[in-house]
């Protein structure tokens, strides 16, 4: 058994089942870094599939012209992939901390292309070669896409299960350009009374491994440097998880965090955010109910424990269940100093309980039924994020509300993203719930809006400020200013019509995104 898998044409077989693997893991690799550039994970992946088939047809339209040294053009490929695969995240994560995203998207388009032109240049060869040493050619070419597709299903799979969340994009990518090069290294070994000049291929392969070595172990440490330029105040917070970046900096009584490189509070005034989310629907809640005691909260999203902190000063609230995605943001909130001061260590108190996944897929599986429900999720800047603001979502939602309870949804901003925000205001209404609008002005982020919800009608005009609520921002004489909108921030847009957000028809992601491409 052991011989038959030392035959040559086997070896190449082997070979191409690696090569393969390492193929496709760029490409999800690079997709997913993409979507940081882009906003946009369906751009960004349609953009690494694509680009990457369509290079590799233009790749095997050129592995035409190689006729002779089959062997060394396999390991001369394989040691361009390498280190080309290998600084492709790092480079593109360079130009974008150094010269904007635009730029970086350029060369993110060239790396995919380029990645996928080697890619179909070294297949047709390897069917060749094991022609040239007995196999059929329709053996061959069977035999070689077998390892071709295979090798993708691994791929896929071991990146977004190991990979990812083991080592992060830059280590991943110099990782698999080890194994790219180790593939070409081992082959000069195994081909060396086949091969034009071994010694100089061994001791280039070799050169090869060393540098890569390096840029793997030294490689986030650089990126770090890079990350510091993207940023006015020094990094404090930098991790890397299977769902997002998580940075934070912190400024003398400026602590932000940011998911993404998108911006989730500033120290400085996420007070008034948080206050106006928690408060003015409390204050409706407690008017609603006939009795105010024994209150079950829900809250999506705020793993930062910022949304608990107001909820904690109520008496009234017996339990708080929190379902965020990233088990690493709430163990930042429960243990980074940085975060347990502004939060006062609220995911800490014995009324909070934390589940870690989709709030999409919570609410659907959820049978508990909550007075409070507080959605205070990402903006949906991507379709995966999208989700969380369809009618489907706000459907469940409505199951899982109590019939005199109260919801409140974080919906963008009214100025910078002004069809959107009316657009998730409309969404919300579409399943079933009385609805109203409040804003306010957030330094930090701008005008920043709301929407309140509950299953009977209510007006704005008695929502009050509970006296257990301990703020900083909000007073009472305010509240009802909170529901009025300028022209230029109300639902009245001449020409426009329209639709709700359904996970079939996502509507809200490209208005959303329109609408902040210049900000």
């Amino acid at each position: 058994m052991l011989q038959q898998w030392k035959k040559p044409t086997n070896l190449l077989y082997i070979s191409s089942f690696i090569v393969s693997v390492c193929g496709i893991i760029y490409q999800m690799m690079l997709g997913a870094a993409g979507s940081y550039l882009m906003g946009s994970s369906v751009l960004s992946y349609a953009i690494a599939v694509g680009g990457s088939l369509s290079g590799m047809g233009v790749g095997s339209m050129l592995s035409e012209y190689l006729r002779r040294h089959l062997v060394n053009r396999i390991i001369g490929i394989e040691y361009m992939i390498g280190p080309v695969g290998a600084c492709s995240t790092l480079f593109i994560y360079m130009m974008f901390s150094t010269v904007g995203s635009d730029t970086a998207s350029v060369f993110f388009c060239l790396f995919i292309f380029f990645l996928g032109c080697l890619t179909g240049m070294e297949l047709p060869i390897l069917m060749r070669e094991a022609e040239k040493r007995g196999d059929e050619l329709k053996k061959s070419a069977a035999r070689t896409l077998f390892s071709d597709y295979a090798g993708s299903l691994i791929g896929t799979l071991g990146f977004a299960l190991l990979l990812s969340p083991w080592l992060g994009f830059i280590q991943t990518a110099f990782f698999v350009g080890i194994i790219n090069v180790a593939v070409a290294f081992w082959l000069t070994f195994a081909f060396k009374h086949d091969i034009h000049k071994p010694k100089r291929a061994q001791i280039v392969g070799a050169v090869l491994l060393v540098l890569l070595g390096f840029g793997f172990i030294f490689g986030n440490s650089y990126a770090q440097i890079l990350e510091q330029h993207l940023y006015q105040s020094p990094v404090v917070i930098n991790e890397e998880t299977r769902h997002q970046r998580i940075i934070g900096t912190q400024a003398p009584g400026d602590f932000r965090l940011y998911l993404n490189g998108n911006l989730q509070f500033a120290e400085s005034d996420e007070y008034r955010y948080h206050e106006t989310l928690v408060h003015p629907g409390m204050g409706l809640l407690q008017q609603k109910k006939e009795e105010s005691g024994g209150l079950d909260v829900l809250i999506l999203g705020g793993g930062d424990g910022l949304a608990v902190r107001e909820l904690l000063t109520y008496d009234t609230v017996e339990s708080i269940k929190l379902v965020d995605l990233d088990p690493k943001v709430t163990e930042l909130a429960r243990s980074n100093p940085h975060l347990t001061d502004i939060n006062k260590h609220s995911l800490e108190d014995e009324r909070v309980s934390i589940e870690h996944g989709d709030a999409f897929n919570y609410l659907k599986e959820d049978n508990t039924t909550y007075d409070y429900i507080l959605s205070d999720l990402p903006d949906p800047n991507t379709l995966e994020l999208n989700k969380l603001y369809t009618r489907e979502m706000y459907g469940l939602m409505y199951e899982r509300l109590a019939q005199d309870g109260v919801a409140v949804v974080q919906s963008t901003s009214p100025v910078f993203s002004r069809k959107a925000y009316w657009t998730i205001s409309d969404t919300i209404e579409g399943a079933g719930f009385f609805v109203d609008n409040l804003h306010i002005n957030v330094p930090s982020f701008g005008n920043w809006g709301f929407t309140m919800a509950a299953k009977q009608p209510f007006d704005p005009a008695d929502v009050s400020l509970p006296g257990a609520a301990h703020t900083q921002y909000l007073q009472e004489g305010m509240l009802t200013g909170l529901f009025q909108f300028a022209k230029d921030e109300n639902a009245d847009i001449e020409g426009f019509n329209y639709q709700e957000n359904t996970i079939n028809h996502p509507v809200l992601t490209k208005l959303y995104n329109d609408a902040w491409r210049y900000y």
